[in-house]
């Protein structure tokens, strides 16, 4: 059958006889045929070339998807369990409902308590589900209806590395004890599905403030106590650290050149445009990883009502929240170039959206009344030419780079 499929002209048509119904089917052609063949065969090098990974979500479970990391997950543990304590149904093994009841909103308060949308790389292929069930605000409805019985279904999977090792041991510094210590590592790097390509081939960032090659990685350390008499060891703690990765955060390409062995760098000349793309991508970073995404922002309430207006970005959270940009380019040349205009830009942003300019609300304009506020002291950046300061094996002047890293 299917060799003869493949012959078939595109007006062709295949009729069935049901009783005394006579139904006509249209058969593929020859160039759909071909297409189809494509299509499976992208998906499965897509699928040869990237390990995805997933957690099967569950009611008691304090991590229900791969996509946020364990400091996000416990606090969201936290509040279900608050909210089943009132009496609230737990809900948290349906990842796709918060976003649907809010007639899929896309401000970060709403991607927080659903699957991360950056680590989401089976989310297109919901939609044609989750569109049914936009802004149904009756949850009863929402989960007994057909879209909702699938989407209970859908797992999210992530791309991602994931290494593990069992059984490190501590060396303790009190010998006369009899009891042992030493942990287990698991260290899973998850991969941004936004602006993803090859290196020279994707660089910068893009108009929504993701940039290119981005990656977070979490290493999670479970402390554990060793009884000697005893063949099982018992949790003690558990120590998280997430540190994210990608492009330089500006309008910037590198296109590869047979001739050249260094790429040359071409920059953005449009001072508006890559202000408001850093923007954007510290906003984004800032509000992921606050310190304090269940209590109040300590900035004045009234700036913070009006940070909830804003549609693309939320601002920061509070002023405990600070990272770290660190840079690793040469300070001459092309990357010299990038890494000055880098700095430039940053500069710039921060002085124009830091809490003295826009706090008098009194002062501002309709506009500025909804500009986010950037603390002044909340993002560094180290610029460390690594070539040049390891030159010859040096690795022992990276110790210069924790000090400014810490």
């Amino acid at each position: 059958l299917s060799r003869n499929r493949l012959h078939m002209s595109h007006n062709e048509t295949m009729t069935t006889r049901n009783g005394d119904k006579t139904k006509q089917r249209m058969m593929p052609t020859n160039l759909q045929l071909v297409e189809e063949a494509r299509q499976l065969k992208l998906l499965r090098n897509s699928f040869k070339e990237h390990d995805f990974y997933f957690s099967v979500p569950n009611e008691e479970g304090i991590v229900h998807d791969i996509s946020h990391c364990l400091q996000r997950s416990f606090i969201e543990w936290m509040g279900r369990k608050r909210q089943t304590g009132k009496g609230a149904s737990n809900t948290s093994h349906r990842w796709w409902l918060p976003y649907v009841m809010e007639g899929g909103s896309k401000s970060l308060e709403t991607k927080r308590r659903t699957v991360d949308p950056r680590f989401f790389w089976n989310e297109q292929s919901t939609m044609s589900l989750l569109q049914p069930l936009m802004g149904k605000t009756d949850e009863e409805t929402a989960t007994q209806s057909p879209y909702g019985l699938l989407l209970d279904h859908v797992i999210p999977v992530t791309s991602a590395f994931v290494g593990i090792q069992r059984g490190i041991n501590i060396p303790s510094p009190n010998t006369s004890t009899s009891v042992k210590e030493k942990y287990d590592q698991l260290l899973i790097s998850r991969r941004s599905k936004y602006r993803t390509g090859t290196r020279f081939t994707r660089r910068g960032v893009d108009g929504n403030g993701a940039v290119a090659n981005y990656a977070e990685t979490e290493q999670i350390c479970f402390i554990l106590r060793d009884d000697d008499d005893s063949d099982s060891s018992d949790l003690k703690e558990v120590y998280s650290h997430v540190q994210t990765r990608g492009s330089i955060p500006l309008h910037w390409s590198s296109p590869a050149d047979v001739k050249a062995y260094r790429p040359r760098v071409y920059i953005g000349v449009d001072p508006v445009v890559q202000a408001r793309g850093l923007r954007d991508h510290l906003l984004g970073e800032l509000w992921w990883y606050s310190s304090s995404a269940t209590k109040k922002s300590s900035v004045d309430e009234k700036i913070a009502a009006r940070r909830r207006l804003l549609s693309k970005v939320t601002a920061a959270s509070d002023k405990d929240t600070k990272i770290s940009m660190v840079n690793l380019i040469d300070k001459h040349g092309d990357q010299g170039r990038l890494g000055n205009s880098f700095d430039a830009v940053l500069t710039a942003v921060m002085e124009v959206y830091c809490p003295d300019k826009v706090s008098n609300i009194g002062k501002l304009t309709k506009r500025k009344e909804m500009e986010p506020v950037i603390e002044s002291n909340s993002v560094k950046h180290i610029w460390y030419d690594f070539h040049a300061e390891c030159k010859g094996g040096r690795w022992d002047k990276l110790s210069s780079l924790l000090d400014q890293v810490t």
